[in-house]
């Protein structure tokens, strides 16, 4: 959790069409010619940034710290629309982008919304409150999104902050199931299988019909390092039934994804940030 006096908010660029797009933890979203280096517009929103823009065809979208989403026709700068979330006192530690997926624009708030808007013309489709789901405080703990959701078919499934993992139906929202498991760092999902981990070092597979838990593997950090710091757990990736977990301690663990058996540990470069496997 960080206040917003105190907190380094991120921002990205993409690439269309000979252009850059481009936030920086500024209020301000610069559009610029790749070729000559050229400003070709620039829009001053009334926060900063907290993502990196995203593209939807002729649209760009950005989110900013005070849980407002304002989409932009990506070649004049207009102001098509904009989604108002509710304004929280503290910023979530997770910056999340909006992803677009079948016309619907799905966001998630500090506020604990997560709510499904038309990228046509910015109408809401429907909205869930997340912060409902939990013992948290309201006004208090932020629940936002602690990892990237993920859209297949007609589901999304999401962890919020206060320590839900769900998987709801796009069509209208509706919860198709829940499943409480405390402090998500992230989350991939292979055939019918969620593989999720957390804080606590485990490693766990859901089962994505009903959210029951498969298996779950604890992993330990070595006693010699005395760092303070928390040990990130990246994506997981499963490849031919090995899933593989990469530590920001230097270590890459590799599982068998059917029982979750740790197979073998293996020496990698410390602080690592993406695991990216190529075929």
């Amino acid at each position: 959790v960080r206040t917003k006096s105190d907190s380094h908010y991120k921002g990205g660029m993409i690439y269309n069409d000979g252009k850059l797009y481009l936030t920086n933890s500024t209020r301000e979203l610069v559009v610029v010619d790749a070729k000559i280096g050229v400003v070709l517009w620039r829009y001053t929103m009334p926060d900063v940034s907290k993502s990196q823009p995203v593209l939807h065809k002729n649209i760009i979208l950005v989110m900013t710290i005070s849980n407002d989403l304002y989409a932009f026709d990506k070649n004049t700068g207009a102001l098509l629309w904009q989604n108002d979330g509710l304004e929280e006192t503290l910023a979530a530690s997770r910056d999340i982008a909006p992803i677009v997926h079948d016309g619907k624009v799905l966001i998630g708030y500090s506020s604990g919304q997560f709510v499904a808007i038309n990228a046509s013309n910015g109408e809401e489709i429907w909205e869930i409150n997340l912060s409902r789901e939990g013992e948290n405080i309201p006004g208090f703990i932020p629940v936002s999104l602690e990892s990237q959701p993920i859209v297949e078919g007609q589901n999304v499934y999401l962890t919020s902050g206060n320590g839900f993992l769900f998987k709801i139906n796009l069509a209208d929202g509706q919860i198709l199931w829940q499943k409480k498991i405390h402090d998500i760092q992230s989350m991939n999902k292979a055939g019918n299988t969620l593989f999720v981990t957390t804080n606590a070092m485990q490693v766990a597979a859901v089962s994505e019909k009903d959210g029951s838990i498969v298996w779950a593997t604890n992993l330990f950090v070595d006693p010699k390092n005395n760092s303070k710091k928390l040990v990130q757990l990246l994506t997981p990736v499963v490849i031919n039934d090995q899933l593989f977990v990469a530590a920001s301690d230097g270590k890459l663990y590799q599982f068998d994804a059917r029982d979750g058996k740790l197979t073998n540990t293996i020496d990698i470069s410390k602080d690592a940030k993406y695991l990216t496997i190529t075929d």
